[in-house]
């Protein structure tokens, strides 16, 4: 690799053999690097005495899970001369790291411009006091799984980041409204947030989120207390403009009247999660048909039926939808569904228990070029289902049929013989499909999940 002297991008993850003396040789050779991957290798604080002697034009960095080096490493670039150029830094799992690190790594990397921290259970507001003093070029913060600790004044050194673009974090009970607004106030060019996970959210947060002019990315999900109220406040503001991801899932609280807001102001959504939302019922479920800049939906575990189901197939554009745990679909409405929706290629039907072979039948002749299905638990389905899909889906790649108790061997010789591009099969606790199948399958597909006499396995040529 040292003697490609004009590479320029280099993914070392997971290389367990990659050490101190590896790096030393490829960055000495390799003078022109602009991105490195080093997560999940055997580096020490030696490594960074190589990148801050020869990687002058580093761009991109990732240390994620690689636990050997200490808060020490980031000194040798301070005093080098590489790496001053950096723009991307990823962090995660580095728990080693204290705030003597954070402080050397704040020192030296003063260009950054996307920080990734997650799974970094040790974060404090101390932590985030040095990133954001001197870090202020910041516009991408990444903190999952790792916000914990943190207070509202880690958040109030937050909102000093004014070119903050994209923020993300999770499980944090001390964030309040009032944290968000001020954030919202003061970096008014964010375009993504995530914030999921955090019970001290309300509406007032939604109103603040709604004033963002740039906003295309909104993850709310597992945020309890938001209401229809805060819903009608978000798509009152500007930022609907621009929304084109929004993400619900568990805002348990929000009803028809929330759809009704998103379907008549948010024209550009085109990927829609709202999982388990009981409130919302079937007419309300209806409006999703009138978004039709939609690409992707997820309402699992909804109201869904199959009348419902016939009008989200007027977003003609779909290509990717999960209907897991909707119960209350049968034939017709799979049926009626795929008739509007041809382009799928995308398809959850797990444990949408009243499907049967002729919903398969008539999704397969619609839906020519499915890619990945799912039907897991589809209790009623036998081989025929498998015999239509491997006859018309050319294009299948994945299917997942765990717990379809009725198909046999002979379902499995149809995938095998005719489905060319199938990659993936999952097939967990299917009673009837022998050992001597799944053994031929495996010579035919690079990867077999199954559930063989009570021993859980993965296949892989």
């Amino acid at each position: 690799i040292s003697s490609c002297k004009n590479l320029q991008d280099l993914n070392l993850s997971e290389c367990s053999a990659v050490n101190d003396e590896a790096v030393k040789i490829i960055t000495a050779g390799c003078h022109i690097l602009l991105y490195l991957n080093l997560s999940q290798t055997e580096v020490t604080d030696q490594s960074f005495r190589s990148l801050a002697r020869n990687c002058h034009f580093l761009q991109y960095l990732s240390l994620a899970y690689s636990r050997l080096f200490s808060d020490r490493a980031f000194l040798h670039i301070t005093n080098g001369r590489g790496c001053r150029k950096l723009t991307h830094l990823d962090i995660s799992g580095c728990t080693q790291l204290t705030s003597v690190g954070f402080d050397a790594m704040s020192d030296a990397f003063r260009e950054l411009e996307t920080l990734v921290m997650d799974d970094m259970s040790n974060l404090s507001d101390k932590h985030m006091n040095q990133i954001c003093k001197r870090l202020t070029n910041l516009r991408q913060i990444s903190m999952w799984s790792s916000a914990r600790q943190l207070t509202g004044f880690a958040f109030k050194h937050m909102s000093s980041l004014t070119q903050l673009m994209t923020i993300k974090f999770d499980s944090n009970k001390l964030v309040t409204d009032e944290h968000l607004r001020v954030i919202c106030r003061s970096c008014t060019e964010i375009c993504h947030i995530s914030i999921t996970d955090c019970p001290s959210l309300t509406d007032n947060c939604m109103k603040a989120i709604g004033t963002l002019k740039q906003l295309r990315v909104l993850n709310m999900a597992d945020c309890l207390l938001i209401t229809d109220s805060g819903i009608k406040a978000l798509t009152d503001g500007p930022c609907t403009a621009r929304l084109r991801e929004l993400n619900l899932t568990n805002c348990m609280r929000l009803s028809d009247s929330s759809m009704t807001n998103l379907a008549r102001r948010c024209k550009r959504l085109a990927y829609i999660k709202l999982c388990h939302l009981d409130q919302i019922s079937e007419n309300g479920l209806e409006l999703i048909g009138q978004m039709d800049q939609l690409i992707s939906i997820d309402i699992t575990g909804t109201q869904t039926s199959d009348t419902s189901l016939k009008s989200i197939g007027n977003s003609n554009n779909l290509r990717s939808v999960t209907l897991s745990y909707c119960r209350q679909i049968t034939d017709l409405g799979l049926t009626k569904f795929a008739t509007s929706c041809t382009s799928i290629e995308y398809l959850n039907l797990s444990f949408c228990a009243q499907l049967t072979d002729n919903a398969i039948r008539s999704m397969a002749f619609c839906c020519k070029y499915l890619t990945t299905l799912n039907i897991c638990s589809c209790s009623l389905l036998t081989d025929m289902s498998l015999q239509y899909l491997s006859g018309v889906c050319k294009y299948l790649y994945e299917i997942d049929i765990s717990y379809c108790h009725l198909i046999t061997d002979k379902g499995l010789k149809y995938l095998r013989r005719n489905s060319h591009y199938l990659k993936r099969i999952i097939l967990v606790e299917c009673p009837n499909i022998s050992r001597a199948a799944i053994d031929k399958l495996v010579l035919k597909i690079p990867f077999v999940q199954h559930h063989y006499t009570s021993k859980s396995s993965e296949l892989t040529k």
